[in-house]
């Protein structure tokens, strides 16, 4: 498929997350995001360059990522974004940040960044520090590293992700809650 996954849980940078606890062979959510995100500033590079042709094969292939993402790794029961064990295989259902990193690659449609945003400011993920790693209601949450604390470099991609798909006044709510947290750390 032209979906992709991590040789390691290390290679990922987010080793102590519990979406490796079975290891590292499975689809991964987050690198398909990558990806797709990274053929459309290919894209986006090739076409101010001039070069029309090579901006179609990259559109072309993100459009083959993203298209593939959004039917492999949404479950649709559950309105998020999971990986998964090979097309169509097992959920890995821990209810993490990387869901919401189809916001931000444009790969959800506008329905299921609907149900994201829906996920996003309920009481699973919308904490007075940001977005945790893990959701708070998640078994598998804890406060360590990937398991549960909150990054700013997921945050900033859950922001512009809303700000995508319209989502202004949430957006703005991340990211002052981002900021604040920052300013008191720092």
């Amino acid at each position: 498929t032209p979906l992709y996954a991590w040789k390691s849980a290390e290679e990922s940078g987010m080793e102590t997350s519990p979406r490796f606890e079975g290891g590292a062979d499975f689809a991964a959510l987050d690198l398909s995001c990558y990806l797709a995100n990274e053929c459309r500033t290919l894209q986006a590079m090739a076409q101010a360059l001039g070069y029309r042709e090579l901006a179609k094969t990259w559109g072309v292939r993100a459009d083959v990522i993203a298209e593939a993402a959004r039917k492999q790794f949404w479950n649709a029961e559950q309105g998020f974004f999971f990986d998964r064990k090979g097309e169509g295989g097992q959920w890995i259902e821990v209810w993490s940040a990387t869901g919401f990193l189809p916001l931000w690659a444009g790969v959800a449609s506008p329905d299921q960044a609907a149900r994201l945003r829906e996920h996003l400011v309920g009481k699973k993920f919308w904490t007075a520090e940001g977005v945790p790693s893990v959701a708070r209601d998640d078994p598998k949450f804890k406060k360590d590293l990937w398991a549960g604390n909150t990054w700013m470099n997921m945050n900033y991609m859950i922001i512009r992700g809303l700000q995508r798909y319209g989502f202004d006044k949430e957006a703005a709510d991340l990211r002052e809650k981002a900021r604040a947290t920052v300013a008191r750390w720092y």
